[in-house]
């Protein structure tokens, strides 16, 4: 009878041994399915953070560049806005004084003439200096508005009212009939500020500096081309009123 029960409790043995190593197995396999999963979800979990931190990074050059964009428009604007007042200003003619009876004038000593002496600072400010200038050519001292248009120039090469200024100068010659200097200087507003807003005066004016100099042929061909680029400009209306060729 022992050989029998003890072989029955090898045989139980070995199938409860079986049982459990089954068992065991089946939970380290799922074990390590679990923990692939989690592998896989914090790889994908890594994958969508550094996306988003791309993103974020993105988002912030983006606010980066509308800000710098909007503080560059917004001086922009100013100095334009700056600039028009100044170009206003500037151009608006000093109001006409009363001519003083000739006695009033031979009383005036001749330490208080209007004009300013050599040693006279030199004006910093563009639209000063400018107006200044202006100022000078409106009281008919031509001599000393051409060396401040022409300084001028030389000073604030690029400014806003730099072909403003060499057309005023232009002024300046043709008014002290130095008429080769004026057409040097209107040629120069034609050719080095195409786009300025004196482009169509610097032409009838260089076409008028051509006539008073002889060259009608010439004169014919500049308020040609002054009709045919700036036809509604009000230069290009007084050229058709004015001259005939």
């Amino acid at each position: 009878m022992k050989k029998p029960f003890q072989l029955f409790l090898i045989v139980n043995f070995l199938l409860l041994n079986s049982c459990v190593s089954t068992r065991l197995e089946n939970r380290v396999t799922a074990l390590e399915s679990g923990l692939y999963d989690v592998k896989e979800s914090n790889k994908r979990l890594s994958n969508q953070m550094s996306d988003l931190e791309k993103r974020l990074g993105e988002l912030d050059n983006s606010i980066f560049i509308l800000k710098d964009l909007m503080d560059s428009t917004s001086a922009g604007l100013k100095e334009l806005k700056e600039g028009a007042a100044g170009l206003k200003k500037a151009e608006t003619p000093a109001p006409e004084q009363p001519q003083p009876v000739p006695a009033i004038i031979s009383s005036i000593p001749p330490e208080k003439n209007i004009f300013p002496k050599a040693s006279e600072p030199e004006i910093t400010d563009p639209y000063l200096f400018y107006r200044k200038a202006y100022d000078y050519f409106q009281a008919g001292d031509y001599a000393s508005a051409q060396a401040k248009f022409s300084r001028f120039v030389e000073v604030f090469p690029r400014h806003d009212l730099s072909d403003n200024a060499l057309y005023w100068m232009g002024e300046c010659y043709y008014s002290q009939k130095d008429f080769p200097s004026a057409i040097q200087t209107f040629e120069r507003v034609y050719r080095d500020f195409p786009e300025g807003n004196k482009v169509p005066d610097a032409l009838l004016k260089l076409g008028y500096s051509y006539i008073s100099a002889g060259n009608q042929g010439k004169a014919k061909e500049v308020i040609q081309k002054l009709i045919q680029e700036y036809p509604h400009s009000e230069a290009a209306n007084k050229a058709k009123e004015k001259l005939r060729f």
